[in-house]
């Protein structure tokens, strides 16, 4: 195996090339003996017959290296870098140069360090036509000048039909297509300049043109392998380059832990970067997963909440969300504070209200007190006071705007994170709906917002791992000539759309008789996790307002 400084044939051992640049006088030798008074000198013009010497011997030198030869030199690893009747060869390659030679202020070329770094020259040609020449730094394969335009290096390999059988890696450099060619992978190309990753929006079609033949065999069915450096540089290039082919078409080369092909190679695990290259995973496209690859959660069970035959018909799991409606002033909210308050004894739940209809401490403290304490709020003691204002600061807690604030769709999403974040809050009540500010766009339609405002709302449920409660009143009813009584609504009837019957993962209405409360499940997304559906028929403590009795029934009159 040879050593990393050995890379390519044709290049003359270090001391050879130390030898070369003395006897032409080069800066190499002479410049650590020179003295800065010399260096001074120079600079003035004085001693300048023995500078331009050296400048001259080292420019003939150059010249000399730089001159175009028409003879193919051994590639890395014994590996060519053109296949030609089943065998790569190298167009031309020049090797042991060093970094100090390309650093020449009179011939314009980049850099200004100093030293022996070998720099390592390819030749990007496509049928028997030179498109670059690209020179790398061999010690990190950074470009240090490149002539001539964009392109793929070994790009006749594409055209060849009879390596359509075998898989098509392309790499990040010109090296990293040979160590693969070393490898036995001889469908390999590699970036003549892997600088660009991301270009300017003005040129990206042009920029990414030398692209093309690798898409034109995505569409054929050609699935590319992406050998992109393991490194930051190498990450980005994969993700632009894969945009453009098309993620859903590519794989990507595993290094396990090597930065680079190269690396692999010179390291001698061929074989490993070989099979690497056989089991080349597909590149992950968000949204699309087979059942090994799909997002883990944690089980989320479906809660009874302890109020009678409930627990039946509605059962309450975080991560859904869940509508109740019924004609205002027929309870929904009495429904609320009874089943939150059963979570919170049975489960340990704490809940926020959004209750912009009701005072949280005039209103609202006042009820869930009556609640507690099963007595009207007006004979409380202080004690039955304090231990109520406990409970409560255990259970709940309340979002409220303020006089700046707007409450709408976006605020709501706001403060329910904040509530489940900072409060720990599993259940987030919205009671009721209408009264968030509702901002519509001009084209947009009633059923259009509300369609996706509770999209919104229940990707923030899952994400949070919250149950999300809205209550919504439904369109006016009209009362019976006869009897003066209300018909039951359905999720169908709110305001707004068929999205209150089609996006939640519960639906309850409530219905007020005269004689008793009628719940209805009206919808379970899952019957074996929710329940069933069905009619409950519902008793409450006039003191406490607290459900007395919960049953399942058929009618309620």
């Amino acid at each position: 195996m040879p050593a990393a400084g050995a890379f390519g044939g044709g290049a003359p051992p270090d001391a050879q090339r130390e030898a070369d640049w003395n006897a032409a006088g080069t800066r190499a030798a002479a410049g650590p003996a020179r003295s800065q008074a010399a260096r001074g000198r120079r600079g003035r013009g004085r001693g300048a017959g023995c500078g331009r010497s050296r400048r001259a011997d080292r420019q003939r030198h150059l010249a000399q290296r730089l001159a175009p030869r028409g003879d193919a030199v051994e590639a890395p690893f014994g590996a060519q870098g053109r296949h030609q009747g089943g065998e790569l060869t190298m167009d031309r390659v020049d090797q042991g140069w060093s970094y100090e030679d390309l650093a020449d202020p009179a011939r314009g070329w980049l850099g200004t360090e100093r030293g022996l770094d070998p720099v390592d020259q390819f030749a990007t040609t496509h049928a028997g036509r030179r498109l670059a020449l690209t020179w790398r730094r061999r010690s990190d394969r950074k470009i240090v000048r490149r002539e001539g335009a964009v392109g793929l290096f070994n790009a006749d390999v594409l055209d060849d039909p009879s390596l359509a059988a075998e898989p098509l890696v392309v790499c990040q450099t010109e090296a990293d297509a040979l160590a693969l060619a070393a490898a036995g992978i001889v469908r390999v190309v590699g970036l003549n300049d892997d600088r660009a990753t991301v270009p300017r929006a003005e040129r990206a079609d042009s920029f990414w043109s030398w692209l093309a033949p690798i898409r034109d065999l995505a569409r054929q069915g050609v699935n590319p392998i992406l050998a992109f450096h393991d490194s930051p540089t190498g990450w980005s290039l994969r993700e632009a380059v894969a945009k453009q082919i098309g993620r859903a078409k590519c794989r990507w080369l595993n290094l396990h832990g090597a930065p680079s092909p190269e690396a692999m190679v010179l390291a001698g695990r061929i074989e490993e970067l070989a099979q690497a290259v056989r089991e080349a995973d597909w590149i992950s496209v968000r949204g699309v997963y087979g059942l090994d690859e799909l997002p883990r959660v944690d089980e989320r069970p479906a809660l009874d909440p302890g109020l009678g035959d409930l627990g039946k018909h509605c059962r309450l799991r975080t991560g859904d969300l869940m509508v109740v409606t019924g004609i205002p002033g027929h309870g929904k909210t009495l429904f609320l504070n009874n089943l939150l308050a059963a979570m919170h004894r049975r489960h340990g739940w704490r809940s926020c209200f959004c209750s912009p209809e009701q005072h949280p401490w005039l209103d609202h403290r006042r009820a869930l007190l009556r609640l507690h304490a099963q007595l009207p709020h007006d004979r409380l003691s202080e004690a039955q006071m304090a231990a109520g204002e406990a409970w409560m600061r255990e259970a709940f807690c309340w979002m409220v705007a303020g006089l700046d604030d707007t409450p709408d769709i976006a605020w709501f999403l706001e403060m329910a994170e904040t509530a489940a974040v900072r409060f720990g809050a599993k259940a987030i009540v919205l009671d009721p709906w209408n009264e968030l500010v509702h901002r519509r766009a001009a084209h947009e339609l009633g059923d259009e917002y509300a369609n996706e405002a509770l999209r919104r709302i229940r990707v923030l449920a899952r994400e949070l791992d919250v149950l999300v409660i809205i209550a919504a009143h439904p369109r006016k009813q009209d009362a019976d000539p006869d009897t003066g009584d209300y018909p039951v609504p359905a999720l169908y009837d709110v305001s707004g759309a068929a999205a209150w019957k089609n996006k939640p993962d519960l639906g309850v209405v409530v219905h007020r008789y005269p004689r008793a409360t009628l719940l209805r499940v009206e919808k379970t997304r899952y019957e074996d996790v929710h329940g069933r559906p069905g009619d409950l028929e519902v008793h409450v403590d006039p003191q406490s307002g607290r459900y007395a009795r919960v049953a399942t029934l058929t009618t309620v009159s």
